[in-house]
């Protein structure tokens, strides 16, 4: 009897998915998971203030392994973090971390993206953290030790990189995320996917540069252009890599801009579908339900992803948002508290405080 109970849900629940965002299987999969965290919304309260003596960083740049850096980097083809820079005289080159490393475990728990390894790498100074690492065939578990953030100017390291290759693709990518002159930008990502073509990350980065101009000229003629070439990067992206959450997450960020809450939700729930760990992705998805009206399904996975990320004050300004328009004040109050440990600038704790000002 308990069978013929859970087989309709399921399939209600698969049917219900695609009938809204296609065929997709991640897109599936992510429905379900999205659905077992609304079921149990009225009873998800305010999160705990996360640990505030977790200040110290190794020194790396990181991003989610795909397609992309298995061809560019040699990567192995697993799931995890890879190290794009060291940099110098940090603990991960104090401790032997490479690029080109893919960080599969910090600590004992799996890494699959790199919003989860920054989470998991970001330690009380002078605690040291375990590391697994894939390099090459092999595995390698090494120990680092976070201490103080370095003040590192990221530009002049890569520029002497880049004097001695210029035509490097991850070094090309990373000056163009350095820069914020958009047409410096696009000169270098262009460059490396010259170097390239099949860099997903450098599609994804020249695709968000081509959307945030869209939404900053009057010229509609101009706009148009630009949006579609975002289109084409994206969908060369995913052509690359179906598996991209970096260029979903990207283009549903986007739809966001734009009041398109549907296509925004759908990618967001593909990119869960692919990586139910993925911070980013539960927070697009809260931010679509709650912009589109649908608030209280907005609650759950807006704190799915303050439990992923429990660092990031955007997500907790979302959640208290929804508890306020919900009614439930003092869910509100406690998670703009949590909120507040975590806030970078005055900025941050502004919007935080404002969501329960009278």
């Amino acid at each position: 009897m308990v069978a013929r109970r859970i087989v309709p849900l399921i399939l209600s629940l698969a049917f219900a998915a695609t009938a809204c965002a296609g065929a997709d299987p991640s897109t599936i999969r992510g429905a379900i998971e999205a659905k077992k965290q609304e079921s149990e919304s009225r009873d998800v309260g305010a999160p705990p203030a996360p640990d505030a003596e977790r200040t110290g960083r190794v020194g790396v740049s990181l991003a989610t392994n795909s397609a992309g850096w298995e061809k560019t980097l040699g990567t192995p083809a697993v799931d995890g973090a890879v190290i794009l820079f060291v940099n110098p005289a940090s603990p991960a080159e104090r401790s032997g971390l490479k690029r080109g490393d893919v960080i599969t475990k910090v600590g004992g728990s799996g890494i699959r993206n790199d919003e989860r390894a920054r989470v998991g790498l970001r330690g009380r100074p002078g605690v040291p953290l375990r590391v697994t690492l894939a390099r090459g065939t092999e595995t390698i578990e090494l120990t680092v030790t976070p201490g103080p953030a370095l003040d590192v100017d990221l530009v002049k390291l890569v520029d002497r990189l880049l004097e001695q290759d210029p035509e490097d693709p991850t070094h090309l990518l990373l000056r163009a995320q350095t820069t914020e002159n958009v047409q410096e930008s696009l000169r270098y990502v262009d460059r490396a996917l010259d170097a390239e073509p099949d860099l997903v990350d450098a599609l994804v980065f020249r695709a968000r540069l081509f959307w945030s101009e869209s939404l900053q000229i009057n010229n509609e003629v101009i706009v148009q252009e630009d949006r579609r070439r975002a289109a084409d990067d994206y969908r060369r992206a995913l052509e690359i890599d179906p598996d991209a959450t970096a260029a979903l997450r990207s283009r549903a960020t986007g739809a966001l801009e734009v009041s398109e809450f549907d296509d925004a939700e759908r990618d967001g729930l593909r990119a869960i579908g692919i990586d139910p760990t993925l911070p980013g992705a539960y927070y697009i998805v809260a931010a679509a339900r709650y912009s589109g009206g649908n608030i209280r399904d907005a609650v759950a996975p807006a704190r799915k992803a303050i439990r992923l990320d429990p660092y990031d004050a955007t997500s907790y300004r979302l959640l208290a948002l929804a508890f306020v328009a919900l009614g439930r004040t003092e869910d509100a109050r406690k998670t703009v508290d949590a909120g507040l440990t975590v806030a970078v600038d005055e900025n941050q704790r502004a919007a935080l405080r404002a969501t329960v000002e009278d």
